[in-house]
C-alpha cells in the first residue's frame, strides 16, 4: 500500500503553525472504501483529508500505470498546535475507511522546525507587545497575518482592486514624527521603490530605538527577474546620493519590460503576442510616469549577497556603528512560497558617530517636509488641508469632521488619537470572530446615555435578500450597556430580527478604551416578508431594555430589495450549467464516518451564544469530540453523550468526558446542564420530540442546535445540483428555519435563527446562500 509526502522534506524551512502537506497514496482495491486520511502530529490529531479532497497526479498515475483520473495527491494547510521551536515533529498518515476502521500508519516524516534565527516573521511576532504601534507599507490585499498595525500606500485603489489603505503617504517621506512606531513591516514593496535605500532612512527615522523592521525583498533568481542582473551596490548608492525619484528612474522600464521573463511575468501570453503587449507596457509605463503616476515595476533586483552588501556599504548593519541589529535572516522565505529573502532588524540607540573606516553613507540628518501626496484622515479618508496659527504652528485639518493633526519634528502625527480607529472599506466580513477591525463612526445620542454605534453591515443602497440578510454591528450605551434585552431591526412598524446575544469586539474595546471582556457587537439574521421586491426600505436599530423600553434609533441604513421574489418565481433561475458541476456526486445517499474535525465558524458562533467558561455543557451526539476537545482546553466543563461505541472508544483514547447512552435518556440529573449542544444530529432521529423532552430536562436553560438547511433544496432543485449532506440515507427529518423554530418552541420559550456556512454559488444577484441552520433556543 504506497503512500508518501512529498513535502514538507527532512531539511526544508518548516514552520509548525503554517504549513502545506503535499503528498499521495495508492490502496489498490480498498482505494475506493477510503474515507478520509488521517494527518497525526506528535500523535495528535491535526486535520483529516476528506476523500473528496484528492486529486489526479499525473505523474503518479503514469508510474502506477493506473487509469486516467484516478485520484491519488494531496496538497492541504496544516499547523501543529504546541510545537517547541527547538523540538522535533513526527507527521504520520493512517487511512479511515467508510466503515469506521483505520490501517496502521502509512508513512511518517520526522521534521525540526526552522531555528527561530532563521524564521523572522515567527521572531518578530514574538517579541512585539499586545499593544505594539505598527505601520504596515504596501500590504495592497495581502498583508501580514496575525498583526494589527495601521497601512500606509501611494495609492488607495491599485489594478481596480482597493487595497487595505488608512492613510496615504510615500514610502520615503512617512507623515510621523521621529521614533513613533514598535514595528514596521515591509513586504515585496523595496523592489518596487526607485530609491530604496531612501526608504530604508526614513523607516529607520519613525522606528524608536529598539523598534522592528521586518523586510523581504524578492530573491531574482526564483522569480520573474531570473534573466537580469543584479542591481550593484554601486548603482543604489549613488541613486541614494543623486536622490532619485520615480521620473528619473524611466531607464529601469525598459529594463523590467525587455528583460524579465515575461512568460513568468505574463503566463497567458502567447508568444506571438509577447512583442506588441510588451511595447505597449512600455508606452503605458512611460506616459503614467510622466504624469507623475505610481507604476508597478521591479525597478531592482536583489540576491541574498547583494542585500548584506547594500546594507552594510549603507551603514545600516555591522561597522563600528551600525543603525540596525540583525536579528533574524532567512533566505528561500516564507515556507511554501520560498522566492524571498527576509530580514528582521532592530534599531539601535543613537550612539557617538564613529569614523568609519570606508565610504559608507550613514545615516544623516534630512529634513522632512509633508510627504509628497494628498494626506487623508485616518478616520473618514477625506482629505486633510494645511492650516498656519498666528504663533506659526502648523495643523492638518479635516474639513468632514473638524479632526485636527499636529506637527511634530517637521512631520504631521497622523496616526489616529487613541479612541478612533480607520475607517477601513475593506474589511473582510466572512468569519464571525476573526475580522480585521471594524469601521468606529462619531457618537450617535441616544436619550442621556450618549453610547457610540454603528451598523457594519447591510452598507449604505446594498442589495438584499429581504427573506433573509445579515444585519451587523456594535453599540455602547454607556453606562446603561448591561440593561439591554435585545438589539432589534424594524422596517417602518415591522419587527424584522433580534438577537439577545452580544459578543465581544476587540477592536471596539481596544479603540474606546473599554475592558477587553465588554460585549457590544451584535449580529442578527433579518427577514422582511413585506418588502417591495426591487423597491428601498429602511432600517432602524433599536436596543430593548430591561425595563421593557426601546430606545430611539442609534443606526439607520436603506436598502434595496431585489427585484425578484423566490417565493414566487421559478427556481430555475439561480444557476446555469457551467456552475452546477461544483455540486455534483455520485452518491449522495451515502453517510460517512464521524468527523474528527468541526467548522472553525461553527466553534466561533457556539462560544459567541454559550458565553465565557465555566459553564457546564452536554453536548448530545457527539461524535469524535469535534468541538469539545477546545471548549474542554479553555475551561468549559464538556461533557459528550454518545450512541455510537466506536465513537466512544476514540472520546476514551483522547481522554474526554463521556457518558455512552441509549439514545432514549440521558444519565444525569434533571437541569444537570447549563446548556446543551446538538450539533448535526435532529436531523437523524427518528422521534425528535421525544429526544428533545430529555434534552430540556437535563438542560432546561439553553439548547444550540445546528442542522442542514433545507431551504436551499428549492434553489437548486432543477439543476440537479444537491448538497450532498443533505440526503443522507440516515437522515429522517428536514427542517427549515420555520419548522426547526416551531418544533423547538414547544420545548424553549424564545428561538433565535440563523445561518452559517456560506454556500459556494450565491443566487444571480449576488445575495448569499448557507448550507446549515443555527438555532439557540433558552429557555425561563
Amino acid at each position: 500500500m504506497p503512500a508518501h509526502i512529498d513535502a514538507p522534506k527532512a531539511g526544508d524551512s518548516f514552520d509548525p503553525a503554517n504549513f502545506r502537506l503535499r503528498g499521495w497514496l495508492w490502496l489498490d482495491s480498498a482505494h475506493p472504501r477510503i474515507a478520509a486520511i488521517d494527518v497525526l502530529g506528535n500523535g495528535e490529531s491535526l486535520t483529516a483529508i476528506a476523500a473528496s479532497e484528492l486529486h489526479e497526479r499525473p505523474d503518479v498515475t503514469a508510474h502506477l500505470h493506473l487509469p486516467p483520473g484516478t485520484l491519488t495527491g494531496f496538497d492541504v494547510p496544516a499547523q501543529v498546535k504546541g510545537a517547541r521551536p527547538d523540538g522535533e515533529v513526527e507527521i504520520e498518515l493512517r487511512i479511515r475507511f467508510s466503515d469506521g476502521t483505520h490501517t496502521p500508519v502509512l508513512c511518517a516524516r520526522r521534521l525540526t522546525p526552522t531555528p527561530a534565527e532563521r524564521h523572522p516573521f515567527q521572531m518578530l511576532l514574538r517579541q512585539l507587545r499586545p499593544d505594539a504601534l505598527g505601520v504596515e507599507i504596501g500590504a495592497h490585499t495581502n498583508p501580514a497575518t496575525e498583526l494589527s498595525p495601521f497601512y500606509t500606500d501611494a495609492v488607495i485603489d491599485f489594478a481596480g482592486t482597493a487595497g487595505r489603505v488608512d492613510f496615504l503617504a510615500d514610502a520615503n517621506a512617512l507623515p510621523l514624527p521621529d521614533a513613533t512606531l514598535d514595528y514596521l513591516v515591509s513586504s515585496h514593496v523595496l523592489e518596487h521603490l526607485p530609491n530604496p535605500l531612501a526608504a530604508l532612512h526614513e523607516w529607520h527615522r519613525v522606528l524608536r530605538p529598539g523598534g522592528l523592521l521586518y523586510l523581504v525583498v524578492p530573491d531574482k533568481r526564483f522569480t520573474f527577474d531570473a534573466p537580469r542582473a543584479t542591481t550593484t551596490v554601486a548603482h543604489l548608492l549613488r541613486d541614494f546620493q543623486a536622490g532619485v525619484t520615480a521620473a528619473d528612474a524611466a531607464l529601469h522600464v525598459d529594463e523590467f519590460v525587455f528583460h524579465t521573463d515575461w512568460s513568468r511575468l505574463n503566463p497567458r501570453t502567447a508568444p506571438a503576442d509577447i512583442a506588441p503587449q510588451q511595447a505597449a507596457a512600455r508606452a503605458r509605463y512611460l506616459d503614467d510616469l510622466a504624469q507623475g503616476l505610481v507604476i508597478d515595476i521591479h525597478y531592482h533586483t536583489f540576491t541574498p549577497d547583494s542585500v548584506d552588501a547594500l546594507l552594510r556599504a549603507a551603514g545600516f548593519i555591522g561597522g563600528p556603528s551600525p543603525a540596525f541589529d540583525l536579528l533574524a535572516h532567512a533566505e528561500r522565505y516564507p515556507p511554501g512560497r520560498e522566492d524571498g529573502i527576509a530580514l528582521l532588524l532592530a534599531k539601535n540607540a543613537p550612539r557617538p558617530q564613529a569614523a568609519p573606516s570606508h565610504a559608507t553613507f550613514l545615516l544623516a540628518s534630512r529634513t522632512q517636509g509633508v510627504a509628497p501626496l494628498p494626506l487623508v484622515c485616518p478616520i473618514t479618508l477625506a482629505p486633510l488641508r494645511a492650516e498656519t496659527s498666528r504663533s506659526e504652528d502648523r495643523t492638518l485639518v479635516a474639513d468632514s469632521s473638524g479632526a485636527r493633526y499636529a506637527f511634530a519634528s517637521g512631520c504631521p502625527a497622523l496616526l489616529p488619537a487613541r479612541g478612533s480607529a480607520p475607517r477601513r472599506p475593506w474589511l473582510d466580513q466572512r468569519s464571525p470572530e476573526a475580522r480585521p477591525p471594524a469601521p468606529l463612526r462619531p457618537a450617535i445620542l441616544i436619550a442621556q446615555n450618549s453610547p457610540l454605534a454603528h451598523l457594519d453591515e447591510p452598507v449604505p443602497t446594498a442589495v438584499i435578500d429581504p427573506l433573509c440578510f445579515l444585519v451587523r454591528g456594535w453599540l455602547w450605551l454607556d453606562p446603561a450597556q448591561a440593561s439591554i434585552v435585545a438589539v432589534e431591526a424594524w422596517s417602518d412598524t415591522t419587527l424584522v430580527g433580534e438577537t439577545s446575544t452580544l459578543f465581544s469586539r476587540p477592536d471596539v474595546n481596544a479603540a474606546l478604551q473599554l475592558p477587553g471582556s465588554a460585549r457590544c457587537g451584535f449580529e442578527l439574521f433579518a427577514h422582511h416578508p413585506m418588502a417591495t421586491p426591487g423597491s428601498a426600505f429602511e432600517l432602524r436599530l433599536h436596543a430593548r431594555l430591561h425595563d421593557g423600553t426601546r430606545t430611539p434609533p442609534f443606526a439607520t441604513g436603506t436598502v434595496t430589495a431585489i427585484a425578484r421574489d423566490y417565493r414566487k418565481n421559478h427556481f430555475g433561475i439561480l444557476l446555469d450549467r457551467a456552475t452546477t458541476a461544483v455540486q455534483r456526486h455520485d452518491n449522495i445517499f451515502a453517510t460517512g464516518p464521524s468527523q474528527s474535525e468541526g467548522s472553525g465558524e461553527l466553534a466561533a458562533l457556539l462560544r459567541r451564544f454559550l458565553g465565557p467558561p465555566p459553564r457546564q455543557i452536554i453536548d448530545v451526539g457527539c461524535g469524535l469530540g469535534s468541538y469539545g476537545r477546545s471548549l474542554v482546553a479553555e475551561g468549559y466543563d464538556w461533557m459528550g453523550a454518545e450512541i455510537d461505541a466506536t465513537d466512544c472508544a476514540e472520546l476514551a483514547r483522547l481522554g474526554l468526558p463521556h457518558r455512552h447512552v441509549n439514545g432514549q435518556t440521558l444519565p444525569f440529573a434533571d437541569g444537570a446542564f447549563d446548556a446543551a449542544l446538538c450539533l448535526e444530529v435532529l436531523e437523524h432521529i427518528d422521534e425528535p420530540r421525544a429526544f428533545l423532552r430529555e434534552i430540556r430536562r437535563v438542560a432546561p436553560k439553553q439548547l444550540i442546535v445546528s442542522v442542514p438547511n433545507c431551504e436551499l433544496l428549492g434553489y437548486l432543485w432543477d439543476h440537479l445540483a444537491t448538497p450532498w449532506h443533505m440526503l443522507e440515507s440516515t437522515h429522517v427529518n428536514y427542517f427549515t428555519r420555520w419548522s426547526l423554530g416551531a418544533l423547538l418552541r414547544e420545548f424553549y420559550p424564545r428561538v433565535e435563527l440563523r445561518f452559517y456556512t456560506p454556500y459556494p454559488l450565491p443566487t444571480i444577484e449576488g445575495t448569499p446562500l448557507h448550507y446549515n441552520l443555527l438555532a439557540i433556543a433558552t429557555g425561563d
